[in-house]
This record gives C-alpha cells, structure tokens and sequence, in this order.
C-alpha cells in the first residue's frame, strides 16, 4: 500500500486542479456572457433617454423659436409704424395698439416703447410713461452698441411689476440712422414654465431656460429658491456646451446643489435670421440614478446569482476534498471526482440556460454532413415548438416569413462557402402563431480546411423592436403636429419658416421670383366682439378654405402667420402674378358674403393683403420678403382695407 500512494496523491493532485480549472472556466464564462449582456443593456438604456431629453429639448426650442419669431416681427412692425413719413401714425403707436399686441401674443406680458434717453413714451400700462429706464441692461446695450438688424435679449432681471423675466428688444433710429430709442417686450415667464412642465415625463426630470451669459429664465429645479442662480457656476457641462459653439450637446454631470449625478441635454436657441446678440439654452435632465435603476436591479439579481454559485461550487469541491482524504481507494476516488467534476458542468450548463432565458438568447448546432440540428431548451421556448419533435435545417426556417427566410438562406450559404459570419433581425411565426422580431446569428467550424458544421444564437428581440417602431411612430406624429395649424388646418408658422426657407434657396438657384402675399382679416376684433369666439374660430377656418382652394400649384403653401394674419407663398410667381393671386382671394371671399355687421368697412367680411415679390439671392436672407408684404399690408390697411396692394420691387434685402 505505501508504494501506491505516492501515484495515486499525484493522480488525485492532478484530478483536483483539472476539477478546479473547469470551474474556473464555466464561471468566467457565465460571469462573461452576463457582464456583456449587462453592458449591452446600459447602453440601450442610456441611449434610449437621450433620444427622449433630446426630443422634450426640442420641443421647448421649438415652441421658444416660434415666440421669439413672432416678438420680432411685432417689434420690426411697430419700428416701420414709428419710422414711417406719415405723421398720422403716431397713432398707430398706441397703448391700445401696444395691449392688442401683447394680448395676441401668449409669451408676452408687455411691450414699451423708450426714447433715446431711456424714458418710456408708450406703454399699455399708463403708469410706467414717462419713467426712466435708461440703467436698465435691455436698453443700454442697444443704446451702446446699436446695430437696427439685431434682436438684443437681456439677461434676466425683476421687472417693477417684481416679475422675474427677459425683454428682447429692437434699436431705433432717427431720419439721420442715429440711435433714437429702443422697442422692448417683456416675456411673460409663467407662459414658458408652462411650456417647458408640459414635456416633463418623470419625477426626476429637470427643465431650464438659460440666458447665454448662464443666468437662468426659466428652472423648475426644486433645489433653487428664487432667481439669479447661475447654472455655469455649478455645471461644468453647461459651459462646456457654450465653448463647443454647437446646438446640442449631451452630458452626464454632477448637480452642485444635490449633489446627483445628472444626464442632461443642452440645445442652443439662436435662430440665423433673428440676428440675437446672445443666445438662449434650453436644458432637460435626468438622474442617472433614476435612469439606470432598472439596470442596476439586474446587476444585483446576477451578481447574487452569481455568488451563490460560487459560494456552492466552491463548497462542492471542498467537500470532494474532505472525502478523498478520508479513503485511500484510488478508484473510487477518482469516480467520485469525476462525478462531482460532471456535476458541476451540469450545474454550469443549467445556469447558463438560466441566462439564456434572462436574455431570451438560445444557441444552436447544425452538422452539414448529416443536416442534423441541435437546439437549447431557449430556442425551443422561443419558437414555440415541442421539445419531443423532430429537428432539421427546414424545421429551424420554417418560422421565418418568406424575405427572412431568404436572407437567412443567404447568409447560411455564404457562411458554407466562404466562412462568412452572420447577424441579422428578421421575423418569424412561431408554432403557436406568435409574430417575433429575432436577432439571428450564425458563423462557420472549420476542421481540416473544410465547414463541417454552422453555430449560432437567436434572440428574441421583439420589444426592442416594437418600442423602437412606437418611438419613430410617436416622432412622426409629433412632427406634424409642429407643423399644422390646430385650428385652421392648414401649415403653421413653423411650416411657413421652413418652406420660406427651402424655397428662398431653390428660386435663388434655379433664378425664379418668389412671391409672398400677406392677408389680414379686417376688424376681426370686433368680428370676436360680436360674433363670439366660436364664430371667430369657424370664420378664421372659413377664410383658411378660401384661400387654399385658390393656391393649386405645386409649392405655393397657405400658412397661418399669427391671430387672424395668414401668409401665402407663391414660388415663381413675379408681382402680376402674385396680385392676380390676391385679387382671386379678395372675389372669392366676397362672393361667400360673410356677414359682418360691426365692420366699419363692409357689411360682409373683408380682407386686406399686402403683395411682394422679389428674385432671391442664395445669400441674402428672406427677411427682406416679409417686410416688403408687411409694409404693403399696412398701405392696404391705411388706404381703407378691403383692397391689395404692392410692395416696390427690390431685388433682395
């Protein structure tokens, strides 16, 4: 007996580090396939919360866009009234003109007109006229660096109503193109807090509205009490998104305040054509911890899982340990060392059938010489078929819809005949009818120079896809519901920038005129005041009917421009065939005789449109075209409405 221990300690010691190696070997295995998967769907997290900040972010630049828009068309209109020959329009400048203004605009609280001293010589509040504002920063900086192109955006500040907001404002000058006052709006902030509470779709989110220079407009961060906190003090990505210079970034950084780490997407307002001097930015966030939590859940479930499966294949073989030292039978030892060796493998190979599940990932086997298929127990769970039934190559495609099987087919030749790998999504019918999105993968084994057999894995990747195809769906309709007037139907002011835009550039290249015809409906104030709102409403979508019936060429587009102002853009059109237009829509509407008995014009309803047309140059900007439908616009008001009138031609602004 002595003589056979030293063999047998040595075969044991042997047996005990091949046992060991093995476990080694499964559980770096499972701890891989679980780290990848683990890694695989923070990633899909995170890059699902970003496409969902980045889209709420864009909606409040969107709706920030469009206010600052019409801030601006309102404040030019007001300068062309003051700067206008005309002494009557000192009258047009008004309060009441100043409080129609600031009624017909929701973002707006009130709009001042200052002199070049900084005292205010109109506003809708008789109080505030003749008070000096001249130390006020939305007025110095037009008066100091004055530029008549520019929309000057203040920081953030109380106003005397003890109102905390932004005013944006326009330079003035006198006949000699000297400064001589400032028209400034004051954005109504409750207006904006609205708009930015409306895309909150956790708890955790954050939205802000942040002046260029960091002092916030708008935070609904519930950790700042008061204003005139500076984001750039406490986030290092907000002045990292200034010094990129570009309209979006993405972030995670830590809130110095609460001191949780946040993912947060900055988009830069600041629209070419309104000429800011200083930009606005809209922020959107999330906690991380918020966002990953569910990730974080699967982390502990597997590493519990994991460390139970440790802590028991590590008793196992300590346990064959003891027994091996308690006899000195060399045959039976290594039986039981062998069993408990297999043991564990299937212990191993359970576990990862465990994790297949988790993951809805099965593998399988298909040896070309006998086309002979194996599958794991997750494959046959995915497809739906009897663990009992027969498996071939037909069985395993059967599933696939006629495309996806073809480009399975496809991939499984290529992989025969050159090596290929494949990865690929297609659908499949189960046995029981389900309708699945699968992620097919598959790849060559090569012995001898030759293919003798194809492994791979599918898995179900069905919610994946199916949230993927809802978001784009939910994209789509967002998208046009942002370019669509709710009321009329027809396109609304963002639509109107856009198609402005496409077209200024396509008749520029191609050397066409683009005609633009402003329409105003006359004294529909008091059409409100006596018809009622409802009337209002179906009168607004009736003129919106007239004019679309009247637009049928391909790229002439009827928008609503604001209130009861409608823009029509006529490509190709020169300024005969843009006031043969106008007047079409000046018969037609008084062939559906209205009535309008408050008018002071006509007993029916009536409209007047201001006609411009001017050849683009790819240079230049279209602001030039609306100004000039504008201030025809203002001729046909001022010559008694009813009427179309035109602008002086101009070959560009």
């Amino acid at each position: 007996m002595p003589q056979d221990r030293g063999p047998i300690s040595s075969t044991v010691s042997r047996a005990d580090l091949s046992a060991w190696a093995v476990l080694v070997l499964a559980l770096s295995l499972i701890f891989l396939m679980g780290a990848v998967q683990l890694q695989r769907n923070h990633a899909q997290i995170k890059a699902e919360q970003q496409n969902r900040l980045q889209t709420q972010a864009r909606v409040v630049a969107e709706n920030l866009v469009r206010q600052l828009r019409g801030v601006d068309s309102a404040l030019r209109g007001l300068r062309a009234d003051l700067t206008a020959p005309s002494a009557a329009q000192a009258d047009v400048v008004s309060p009441h003109r100043l409080n129609e203004l600031g009624r017909a605009m929701p973002g707006v609280r009130g709009i001042v007109v200052l002199d070049a001293q900084g005292r205010i010589t109109v506003s809708e509040a008789s109080v505030l006229e003749g008070q000096d504002f001249a130390s006020r920063e939305y007025f110095r900086a037009p008066r100091e660096r004055p530029d008549y192109t520019s929309l000057y955006v203040s920081p953030p500040f109380t106003s005397t109503r003890g109102v905390y907001s932004i005013n944006l404002g326009i330079a003035v000058p006198d006949v000699h193109g000297r400064f001589n006052g400032v028209i400034s709006a004051n954005l109504d902030p409750e207006y904006f807090e609205i708009v930015a509470r409306s895309v909150l779709y956790a708890p955790d989110m954050l939205v802000s509205v942040i002046h260029g220079d960091g002092k916030p407009f708008i935070d609904l961060h519930p950790a700042r009490s008061g204003h005139g906190k500076d984001p750039a003090q406490h986030s290092a990505s907000f002045a990292r998104h200034i010094a990129s210079e570009r309209s979006e970034t993405i972030a995670e950084d830590e809130d110095a305040l609460t001191h949780d780490n946040r993912m947060v997407v900055f988009r830069t307002v600041f629209p070419p054509e309104l000429d800011m001097d200083t930009p606005l930015v809209v922020s959107v966030s999330r906690s991380t911890r918020e966002v990953y939590a569910p990730w974080r859940d699967d982390v502990r479930s597997l590493a519990l899982l994991f460390v139970l499966l440790c802590i028991s294949s590590a008793g196992t073989l300590h346990f064959v340990q003891q027994r091996r030292q308690a006899t000195s039978h060399a045959a039976n030892e290594r039986q039981r060392l062998a069993d408990i060796s297999a043991e564990q493998l299937r212990g191993a190979a359970e576990l990862q059938q465990r994790t297949g599940r988790l993951a809805k990932v099965g593998g399988w086997q298909l040896e070309l010489a006998t086309q002979q298929m194996t599958w794991t127990d997750e494959m046959y769970e995915i497809h739906d078929v009897d663990r009992q039934a027969a498996l071939s190559r037909g069985v395993a495609l059967s599933p696939y819809t006629p495309d996806a099987r073809r480009l399975v087919e496809s991939a499984m030749h290529e992989a025969i005949q050159h090596g290929t790998p494949w990865s690929l999504e297609a659908r499949v019918v189960t046995a029981r009818g389900r309708q699945l999105w699968v992620r097919t993968q598959g790849e060559a084994i090569v012995e001898n120079g030759r293919v003798v057999r194809l492994i791979g894995a599918s898995q179900d990747v069905t919610e994946r896809v199916r949230f993927a195809t809802e978001l784009q769906a939910a994209n789509e309709k967002l998208e046009r519901l942002t370019v669509t007037d709710g009321l009329t139907g027809v396109g609304n002011r963002r639509l109107f920038d856009q198609k402005l835009a496409t077209e200024w550039t396509r008749c520029a290249r191609r050397g066409l005129d683009l005609g633009l015809l402003m329409v105003d409906i006359d004294h529909f104030k008091l059409y409100n005041d006596h018809y009622g709102h409802q009337g209002g409403d179906a009168v607004l979508r009736q003129v919106a009917t007239i004019l679309t019936q009247c637009v049928q060429r391909s790229g002439e587009l009827v928008a609503r421009y604001g209130g009861e102002e409608f823009a029509v853009l006529l490509p190709g059109s020169d300024m005969e065939s843009a006031s043969i237009v106008a007047d079409l829509f000046l018969a037609q509407l008084a062939q559906a005789a209205i009535p309008h008995i408050a008018s002071s014009t006509a007993a029916v309803l009536t409209m007047s449109i201001g006609v411009a047309s001017m050849a683009p140059v790819a240079t230049d900007q279209p602001a030039q075209l609306i100004r000039s439908a504008d201030s025809a616009l203002y001729i046909a008001k001022h010559l008694g409405r009813n009427r179309a009138e035109q602008a002086p031609a101009v070959a560009g602004p």
